[in-house]
């Protein structure tokens, strides 16, 4: 599958269990919080020494990279809402960041 039909599947599933039929997530600040509320979660998996991955009793995944890939899910599901080409985007400014220079400025991270 490539990038753009994931991105159209993860909006078209959102929409079909609700998550586009009510006011919430409807701001660029809400959807900007639930990607934040996810890094979080990622964060507070690792915190608690869980598995990296892991699957519950139930089939849900669970541990750091899935929180890792809901937050994928947020943004893509954000970016396909405001009809914006993420795919694009990504290639576009990776290519922009080949030109920077070595850590660009003396970062650390």
């Amino acid at each position: 599958m490539d990038f753009k039909s994931l991105q159209k599947m993860v909006h078209e599933t959102n929409k079909a269990n609700g998550w586009h039929d009510n006011e919430f997530e409807k701001t660029d600040s809400e959807y900007l919080l639930n990607i934040n509320c996810e890094v979080a979660e990622a964060w507070e998996s690792k915190r608690d020494k869980e598995p990296e991955i892991w699957t519950r009793e139930n089939g849900k995944p669970e541990g750091m990279w899935t929180e890792l890939g809901d937050v994928i899910m947020r943004i893509v599901d954000f970016a396909e809402e405001k009809s914006i080409d993420l795919e694009d985007l990504i290639i576009r400014k990776n290519e922009y960041n080949k030109s920077r220079g070595y850590r660009h400025g003396g970062k650390r991270y």
